[in-house]
């Protein structure tokens, strides 16, 4: 570390010294052993740039006293006066009297040695005229200040190899030509590079020390963008004026800039799920990188679907990214919907919010409702009808409406409150019947709800048993088998069966069997039961939905089987003679018997007579 006063001052082009070994050639070009290396003291990069300084001829100074005119000399003082004739050229052809932009010129387009961009050996480079002439129109001088916005972009092209250089003075209050009476500390400046297409960085140049900034192109590429950036305060200044050397083509641009309008519907319906969008559009120069869109839904409005935020990506300078979401409207009033927009543009944030839109949310739909399901058939005649019913606002009252057997709808009571439920009573509507039911709603906007096409529910009330009567039977049967046959009915669920009983006179009952197909008959066989005798039969029918008919009081009908012949006997009184004759008049006494129906009557004959 070598560099001293004033070598080391900030504002001056501190110029080291390369041999380049008397040939016109800058391939065996060398820096000179003398030459002062950095940093300075204060860790900054110096020399800033290197020229020719070992024999150089040039005028002798004190060519007087017949010393002669011109030597031959070495040394950094050598190498200076390049520097200063070149400041000199290339002002006669530019005319701005701002040092920064000749020394950013010159360390743009000075030949890159030793390491990589600038280093305390070279500095930025071998000093290059021809270069720095080709390129004298291609620097450009801003500003920047630290508010509001702390930055200024430029854009063009870029081949690879290409640089840009940032240069910048410190400040002091200078009186006359005196020393100054006030220094300020370094204002920091920083520099980088960006393709436009993706808001890539490519490189940047953030020392803290040093009033000089260089990035180098890592690739070629149609749009790069470079920003100027104040990342702390000013000191001694307003705004830092800086002089920024770059490829060709390139020039100010302003920084991208976003607006965004909405599509939201005026009104809704409560409940409804509904699309709102919004169209995010870059109104600046630059395209924005890293846009996202947040919709501001106040207390009511429920987002239902769509990303918060929703990332848009990239917008081209000029272009519009739409961002839609699904949205459901859960109280009634009047909102004010906006999007908020953010985006992080070549490494700085950017936010705006859309103006407000009105939505209303207004309950004009009725509410829904629908009788719950009943049983095909009830056996009481009171049972409980309920229903259910639905309306995003809330649901004032539910009224149910009835009819019988096909007849006019009526009106079956208004229940107000939750869970909607009716005891119905049908013995003063005449009791049995089928019934029909639906309900219409009320809302608390008082919306009320369309009547059905027809019943919601139905169910056959039946509560009377069947009726069934077993049909008279011959008072004596001379057969073992009777046939048996009933005829049942049903006002309600029709007859489902008639089941048959019998006793033998006097005995226990007995289930003989049951029929479910009318017309309903059994036949009863005596010889499995007991043989002959008075045998008492009844019916009992069951219904459709399972009422069965009480036990008659007493048999319905009654039969006497009698399969047996009655006998007959003689007890004769006279004089028996030979023969087995009668001699006298005989009493001859009949004696018949039947342990059955018992005997109808006699008959005989006298000597074959009739």
């Amino acid at each position: 570390r070598t560099v001293g006063e004033p070598g080391a001052g900030m504002n001056i082009l501190s110029v080291g010294a390369m041999n380049d070994q008397n040939t016109i050639a800058r391939l065996d070009d060398a820096i000179a052993g003398f030459s002062s290396r950095g940093p300075t003291g204060d860790g900054r990069l110096k020399p800033d740039i290197v020229a020719p300084g070992v024999f150089i001829h040039s005028a002798n100074a004190f060519w007087e006293g017949g010393s002669p005119d011109f030597v031959d000399m070495s040394g950094t003082s050598m190498a200076t006066p390049h520097i200063a004739a070149s400041y000199i050229l290339l002002m006669n052809g530019i005319g701005s009297t701002f040092p920064p932009r000749y020394k950013a010129l010159l360390l743009n387009s000075a030949a890159d040695l030793g390491t990589a961009g600038g280093d305390t050996t070279f500095g930025w480079g071998y000093v290059d005229l021809q270069a720095a002439f080709a390129q004298r129109a291609n620097v450009l001088e801003g500003n920047v200040s630290d508010n509001p916005v702390r930055y200024t972009f430029f854009r063009g092209p870029t081949t690879t190899g290409d640089r840009a250089s940032l240069v910048w003075n410190r400040h002091a209050n200078y009186s006359g030509g005196a020393y100054p009476t006030v220094y300020y500390p370094l204002n920091d400046l920083d520099l980088s590079s960006y393709n436009e297409v993706d808001g890539a960085r490519l490189a940047a140049s953030t020392r803290t020390v040093d009033n000089v900034e260089q990035v180098a192109a890592g690739g070629s590429f149609a749009s790069t963008v470079y920003k100027v950036k104040l990342p702390g305060t000013l000191n001694g200044v307003a705004q830092e004026h800086f002089a920024l050397a770059v490829p060709a083509g390139t020039a100010p641009i302003g920084a991208p800039s976003l607006s965004a309008t909405m599509s939201v519907p005026p009104s809704q319906e409560l409940g409804s799920v509904f699309t709102i969008s919004a169209d995010v559009r870059d109104t600046g120069a630059l395209a924005a990188h890293g846009v996202a869109a947040t919709p501001n839904l106040p207390v009511g409005l429920t987002l239902v679907s769509g990303a918060t935020p929703q990332s848009l990506g990239s917008i081209p300078a000029g272009s519009v990214r739409t961002a839609t979401w699904q949205v459901r409207g859960d109280r009634l009033g009047v909102y004010s919907v906006s999007v908020s927009v953010t985006s992080t543009s070549y490494e700085e944030s950017l936010a705006t919010t859309s103006g407000t839109y009105p939505l209303e949310v207004v309950d004009s739909a009725p509410p829904t409702s629908a009788v719950t399901g009943l049983p095909a058939t009830e056996t009481t005649p009171v049972f409980t009808v309920t229903a259910t019913a639905l309306d995003p606002g809330g649901v004032a009252t539910v009224e149910l409406f009835y009819r019988k057997d096909g007849g006019t709808w009526t009106s079956g009571g208004v229940d107000p409150a939750t869970p909607w439920s009716w005891m119905f009573d049908t013995i003063p509507l005449g009791g049995d019947g089928t019934y029909d039911f639906y309900s219409i709603a009320t809302d608390a906007s008082a919306n009320v709800e369309a009547a059905p096409a027809g019943p919601d529910a139905s169910t056959l009330v039946d509560t009377a048993p069947p009726v069934s009567t077993l049909g008279s039977l011959p008072t004596y049967v001379t057969t073992t088998t009777v046939d048996l046959l009933a005829t049942a009915s049903d006002s309600g669920s029709g007859v489902s069966s008639v089941t048959f009983y019998d006793r033998l006179a006097g005995g226990p009952w007995a289930t003989l069997g049951t029929d479910s197909t009318a017309p309903y008959s059994w036949t009863f066989d005596s010889a499995a039961a007991g043989g002959d005798g008075i045998y008492e039969f009844y019916v009992v029918a069951t219904d459709g939905i399972g009422n069965v008919e009480p036990k008659p009081q007493a048999p319905e009908a009654s039969t006497t089987i009698d399969t047996i012949a009655p006998t007959t006997g003689t007890n004769p009184s006279g004089t028996l003679g030979a023969n087995s004759w009668y001699v006298t008049d005989v009493f001859l006494r009949l004696l018949p018997m039947d342990g059955g129906s018992g005997v109808a009557s006699t008959a005989y004959r006298v000597d074959g007579g009739a």
